[in-house]
């Protein structure tokens, strides 16, 4: 858009690069309204979703997100996991986010999860996670890398790095939410080629 819109500016001898600087101020502030009233739901029938490890930065800041979109959020920390089927019951998506040294051994007690419950990972490495979410869960999976920290303003022009793993149709939509969200996704290599 900004390229076209660059191109039109050149041609009525307008400088694109004060079409460009108002567009983006325009994006920026838009953003920054939606942050703090809301953002379309894409998926407005998904059964909750649960954050595990949802108290930690990241999975706040991912926990908020969802919930200025409108969709039902549980958190399932490290001290709720005699709670943990309750909190889990009749979740429709699923994500996991916390230490790196921890992602596996917590996505093995994920076992009972709705068959059409989406589960995901927010890790900065990919095979291991992915494969235990396959291994443990028969439905959607897919692995998430969010390329930016917990302290970001927005997630304007962030980007988020996925991996697919099953059922990539039934996620769709959240790679789109991400999106309405203002970060831009990438879809790294299939499992079978990833080293990391």
């Amino acid at each position: 858009m900004l390229a076209s819109r660059r191109q039109e500016a050149e041609k009525m001898g307008v400088p694109p690069q004060l079409i460009e600087d108002i567009l983006r101020r325009t994006m920026r502030e838009s953003y920054a309204s939606e942050k703090d009233s809301g953002f379309k739901c894409l998926n407005p029938e998904l059964r909750s979703v649960v954050i595990v490890g949802g108290k930690g930065q990241l999975g706040g800041l991912f926990g908020r997100m969802f919930t200025l979109s409108g969709y039902e959020v549980k958190v399932l920390g490290s001290q709720d996991w005699d709670r943990a089927d309750e909190i889990l019951d009749g979740a429709g998506l699923v994500v996991v986010t916390v230490p790196i040294h921890l992602t596996n051994g917590v996505i093995e007690r994920l076992g009972n999860l709705p068959e059409d419950c989406i589960l995901c990972d927010l890790t900065s490495i990919k095979s291991k996670p992915l494969q235990a979410m396959l291994d443990v869960h028969k439905g959607p999976v897919v692995g998430l890398h969010p390329m930016f920290g917990p302290d970001v303003a927005s997630l304007a022009k962030q980007v988020i790095v996925h991996c697919n793993g099953r059922g990539e149709e039934k996620y769709q939509w959240l790679l789109e939410q991400f999106a309405i969200w203002g970060a831009s996704y990438v879809t790294l290599m299939p499992l079978n080629t990833i080293t990391a």
